[in-house]
């Protein structure tokens, strides 16, 4: 049986390529087992809660992008999302946890028109629920007990009008969906200094494994029945990095933790923000695509063994329809 095509990324980071010595590099690709398997619908996208008044460094730029006041009507937004035929989105935050439903914060109208856009596009929905509801602060924390009383009702509300949400989320600081265990992945903090140079740093990339390591091992010794999703991950956090997140430049992270975190056996990987803020996958007025929009992997994970620099950053798939069909050799 032969070897179907297989796609293969590689990200090459060398700062000045021309100023680079050239070496011959060997790549040897394994196509006789797959080192890890993906769900179909891998790449997410979050939308938050954040309203437009929303700042940070003097730069307010959620614009109208929260779940409130997104343009639903606009046919490039349904476009772009009907792409991707199953995408999973995301709906939480920051805010998700002090959300009270249908008291002047989520409308029931307003619940009624976002899954109607979800269910025209095929969007596969993960939402997050309100775990603070019923607590209070003591010192730094929060304490007392949740009252589920305003969760359950929403989600008696949900089915009654037989909506589908694919996944519950609990606690957007300490993450749990049904059947899955999911961990926020940035690259930097506050203003991120030196983003430009640092996103092409293997040294910076790398840092993102012992998370993922981490998260996967934990999923496989203490509840091997659950899977390990990426539940937000924007990059540079606290709007994303002017000249960076919102250029070409962005793809090098977003491509490279991709497949980084397709290696440790993340079933679920999702992009802040589908709009909003400057890591946006779609301008937030025209809603056209910024250059990360645009991915294509297959479910199955291939080792890549590499005698390059870390510099070349290689990583394989099987391609996207690889499903239909064998994907590996016999022999």
């Amino acid at each position: 049986m032969g070897i179907r095509t297989l796609f293969v990324v590689f990200l090459v980071y060398y700062p000045v390529i021309l100023a680079q010595k050239l070496e011959e590099a060997t790549l040897i690709i394994n196509t006789t087992a797959a080192v890890a398997e993906h769900y179909p619908n891998y790449v997410c996208v979050t939308l938050d809660w954040w309203p437009e008044d929303k700042c940070n460094y003097k730069r307010c730029l959620w614009g109208l992008t929260s779940v409130l006041s997104l343009n639903l009507s606009h046919p490039y937004l349904s476009n772009a999302v009907l792409a991707f035929k199953s995408l999973r989105v995301r709906i939480g935050g920051s805010l998700q946890d002090n959300v009270i439903y249908d008291v002047g914060c989520l409308r029931m109208n307003w619940w009624d028109e976002l899954n109607n856009f979800f269910k025209k596009t095929g969007v596969i929905l993960t939402f997050g629920l309100n775990a603070l509801y019923g607590r209070h602060h003591v010192l730094r924390f929060w304490g007392g007990d949740w009252d589920p009383g305003n969760a359950r009702d929403f989600i008696a509300y949900t089915l009654s009008k037989g909506y589908h949400v694919d996944s519950w989320e609990f606690a957007e600081q300490s993450r749990g969906c049904q059947h899955s265990f999911s961990s926020s992945v940035y690259f930097g903090a506050r203003k991120c200094p030196n983003m430009n140079s640092r996103i092409l740093s293997p040294k910076y990339l790398d840092k993102s494994a012992s998370t993922l390591k981490n998260v996967n091992e934990t999923v496989e010794k203490f509840g091997p029945w659950a899977s390990a999703w990426v539940s937000e991950s924007g990059g540079c956090v606290n709007n994303g990095a002017m000249g960076v997140s919102n250029t070409f430049l962005n793809n090098f992270w977003y491509l490279d933790q991709l497949a980084l975190a397709a290696e440790y056996n993340t079933k679920v990987y999702c992009r802040q923000t589908l709009v909003g803020r400057l890591y946006e996958l779609l301008d937030q007025n025209a809603f056209v695509p910024n250059p990360d929009y645009y991915t294509l992997m297959g479910r199955r994970v291939l080792s890549v063994g590499s005698s390059a620099s870390k510099y070349l950053r290689a990583y394989s798939h099987c391609t996207k329809t690889e499903m239909a069909y064998p994907c590996f050799s016999s022999t």
